[in-house]
């Protein structure tokens, strides 16, 4: 789950569909939209007008517009590791872990509709 402004921003790995919530109103939290962006979607973060699914039966991180949180929609998808795990952005890159291998997968969403694994790196010891 992550928070940025006035919306939540969480994933339901049952039916692999982020939901984004409008929390304006702690009081009166509620549901706005949801979408499906993956297989097996496990964690989100979102960053200005994106939103960043790791998929982990997928082994991938799925972009998504959130410009418009009423109508979220999915940019790309890019394989990263076995089993992706976590995910974070920051600037032009995008991180996330991979749980089988034990690896970190760096990711550039500079084009967030062609985004690119550029470096796998082993995190294991």
């Amino acid at each position: 789950m992550h928070v940025t402004g006035n919306y939540v921003y969480t994933v339901i790995g049952a039916t692999d569909t982020m939901v984004i919530g409008d929390i304006s109103d702690p009081a009166y939290p509620r549901i706005i939209s949801q979408t499906n962006v993956g297989d097996g979607v496990n964690f989100v973060y979102a960053s200005g007008r994106y939103a960043y699914v790791s998929n982990f039966t997928a082994g991938s991180v799925s972009v998504v517009d959130v410009s418009n949180p009423f109508d979220p929609v999915k940019r790309s998808e890019v394989a990263t590791g076995v089993q992706a795990n976590g995910v974070y952005a920051h600037g032009r890159y995008l991180y996330t872990t991979n749980a089988g291998p034990g690896t970190l997968s760096v990711v550039d969403v500079s084009d967030p509709g062609r985004a690119v694994e550029v470096r796998e790196i082993s995190i294991a010891t």
